[in-house]
């Protein structure tokens, strides 16, 4: 008989041979078919041209534009551009470098944005609805995001 593998997450998860172990009122239950700890997710695919919306609601900034996206397994690499309606000083023209990693359906990358300097960008991968769905933060500068691919 082969012993099973137990091991803990620091969010409070156990998992015994690759089933989710749960107490309920004192009893164990396990959860078959999730992931070992420590199990690597593959990364979503994000390579391919996106529709971009960046919104700053506080100062009544909202970018739309581009980003083309090259992913060689978890890196991805390219380029965008946003601009806001009426295109004030306060909501300058965003173009730069895209560069950063896909983790499952995270997503995270730096903008090099010009202006208003790398704007760090993290997101969720919906593949089924072609999407991802985030925040975005560049110094005290932040907002949301939003991205919908391009056929």
């Amino acid at each position: 008989m082969t012993p099973l593998k137990c091991s803990a997450s620091g969010r409070g998860r156990l998992t015994v041979g690759g089933a989710l172990l749960i107490l309920v009122f004192g009893h164990a239950l396990l959860l078959p078919g999730t992931r070992p700890a420590g199990a690597q997710e593959e990364p979503a695919f994000v390579e391919g041209s996106w529709a971009v919306v960046i919104d700053r609601a506080r100062r009544g900034c909202v970018w739309r534009g581009r980003i083309r996206l090259v992913q060689r397994g978890t890196r991805v690499v390219g380029s965008g551009w946003a601009h806001s309606k009426g295109r004030s000083t306060r909501c300058p023209e965003l173009r730069g470098k895209v560069e950063g990693t896909v983790s499952g359906p995270l997503v995270r990358f730096g903008f090099a944005t010009g202006r208003i300097g790398t704007a760090r960008f993290e997101g969720f991968v919906n593949a089924e609805k072609g999407t991802i769905r985030g925040d975005w933060a560049s110094g005290r500068r932040s907002g949301n995001w939003s991205a919908k691919r391009e056929r």
